[in-house]
């Protein structure tokens, strides 16, 4: 996501790549995803942080330029929300939240269309379960209200709106709930990420995951909105074969009859992580090139 790292990449072979965007297109990628928080932190040298609007325009448009989709999550906070876990930006509090999103949320839209940056869709959230905006009262009612105005406005922009939850249990069934409550709030939403720890969630969970969405949110799309699988095996061992395996199983699981499913994998671009698709030189794994082939 920070562009302006200049970072240096490579294939499989090690030889640089010209266009890091271009490159993994090439290898089946056809979205790429980027988080914005309200008011990031910066670096210790006072850089922006990589969550910052400015970093995810400059991300967006070298992805849109190499014929990229793009997703946008908005976090409606300073930094990453989990499950549990959606603290309000500074400045915010509970009476005025709905009104501030609403009105951050057609900001960051305005400035996407003046950077020529405008995503295909735009994630409200990330791992809203019952508590968006820290709305958790009343199983969070409010929460589901807000929402329901902000995707609204998205759809109005043109942009594709999504909604993102956690997999909390190993009960896939729990998602009716979550189903039940965007509908009756009236969300907007073409896609219901679902993001999933592959400790935990299986690609047999995903698969019970899909087959709920489909009965009981008919003419919306489930994708896992976020995971990422470790390059090693159950025993530790450094194993490629191990984490291709892992997102070729999510992936099939995601699949439905007319071919629609999917994956968004959470820092993919991590240099050098222990579940990421480049090592610490830059140089692409193999394990990238299973997109291609699904």
């Amino acid at each position: 996501q920070k562009n302006a790292w200049k970072k240096v990449w490579k294939n499989y072979k090690g030889i640089e790549v010209s266009n890091v965007f271009e490159y993994v297109r090439s290898q089946g990628i056809n979205t790429i995803s980027v988080k914005v928080a309200v008011n990031p932190t910066k670096d210790k040298e006072g850089n922006e942080s990589y969550l910052s609007l400015e970093n995810a325009k400059k991300t967006l448009k070298e992805a849109k330029k190499a014929g990229l989709k793009t997703n946008v999550t908005l976090l409606y906070s300073d930094d990453i929300t989990y499950a549990g876990v959606q603290k309000l930006p500074d400045g915010w509090d509970t009476d005025s939240a709905e009104k501030k999103a609403l009105e951050y949320t057609k900001n960051v839209i305005k400035e996407l269309k003046a950077a020529d940056a405008v995503p295909t869709m735009i994630t409200i959230g990330n791992e809203v379960n019952y508590n968006f905006l820290n709305m958790s009262s009343g199983d969070g009612w409010e929460g589901f209200v807000a929402m329901s105005k902000i995707s609204k406005m998205i759809r109005e922009e043109g942009i594709k709106p999504a909604v993102s939850v956690s997999a909390l249990t190993t009960d896939a069934s729990d998602i009716q709930w979550i189903i039940g409550k965007l509908g009756n709030a009236d969300v907007d939403y073409d896609y219901i990420g679902v993001n999933i720890y592959p400790d935990t969630h299986n690609d047999n969970y995903v698969k019970t995951l899909k087959n709920t969405v489909e009965e009981k949110a008919a003419g919306k799309q489930m994708i896992i909105s976020s995971v990422k699988c470790p390059w090693k095996d159950s025993e530790g061992k450094a194993s490629i074969t191990t984490q291709t395996k892992s997102i070729y199983d999510y992936l099939q699981a995601t699949i439905n009859e007319k071919n629609a499913g999917g994956l968004i994998y959470d820092d993919a671009d991590f240099v050098g992580a222990w579940d990421s698709f480049f090592d610490e030189n830059g140089q692409a794994m193999s394990s990238l090139a299973i997109f291609a082939y699904a």
